[in-house]
């Protein structure tokens, strides 16, 4: 995940003995649904005028053409050009906040193979419009869908979470659920209930997702 700068993977773990002392669990805190993510499609992305880092983009996220202004630390890993009119995947719940004086409303999830220092977009696997707006989800959730969360999440539960994210099989984007351990894939459903799956393009399996 990319804002104006890259914090390293945090996981965040609590101990807890049982009433023997002989055995130790670890246990994560933080669940997926703390996170609130969306597709979203790049209207317009600028330069930003006081860091040669930063992109700052209008993302539309919904059908009624209404934007978010986000700022990237993408300037030095991708042209201008590749970044604009791509769907991209959004991390809605984020704090606003200001970086070198432009408004930021929420961050692009990215992949990065950091042995080639290579970031590509995370993206939903087929291009359509359609698509904007809609949650991303864990396709394999036997839980039902819920409406996603409003709550900001907090600094500690992003990095917690975002350590789990993972480029698997085929540049498809996974999540190691905190408990079992099991890995589950990222995807959008489309207009027609079919999941359309969440990638990281050309990165090698095990690339970070942040």
């Amino acid at each position: 995940m990319y804002r104006a700068f890259r914090t390293a993977a945090f996981r965040r773990i609590g101990i807890s003995n049982d009433l023997s002392g002989a055995a130790v669990q670890l246990k994560r805190n933080y669940h997926f649904q703390l996170l609130n993510l969306k597709v979203g499609f790049t209207k317009l992305v600028d330069t930003h005028p006081e860091s040669d880092k930063l992109y700052v983009s209008q993302v539309q996220l919904n059908q009624n053409g209404a934007v978010k202004q986000i700022c990237s630390g993408l300037r030095q890993h991708m042209p201008q050009e590749r970044l604009q009119d791509q769907l991209v995947v959004v991390v809605d719940n984020m704090k606003k906040c200001k970086l070198r004086g432009q408004v930021s409303e929420g961050m692009l999830l990215c992949g990065e193979d950091v042995s080639k220092d290579e970031v590509k977009l995370c993206t939903p696997a087929k291009f359509d419009m359609g698509l904007v707006g809609r949650s991303i989800v864990l396709q394999s959730n036997d839980e039902e869908m819920s409406a996603p969360t409003t709550r900001k999440i907090k600094t500690k539960e992003w990095e917690d979470i975002s350590s789990r994210l993972r480029v698997g099989q085929e540049g498809r984007v996974v999540y190691t659920e905190e408990n079992s351990e099991r890995q589950e894939q990222l995807c959008v459903y489309d207009e027609n209930s079919v999941p359309v799956p969440i990638v990281a393009a050309d990165l090698p399996s095990g690339s970070a997702v942040k």
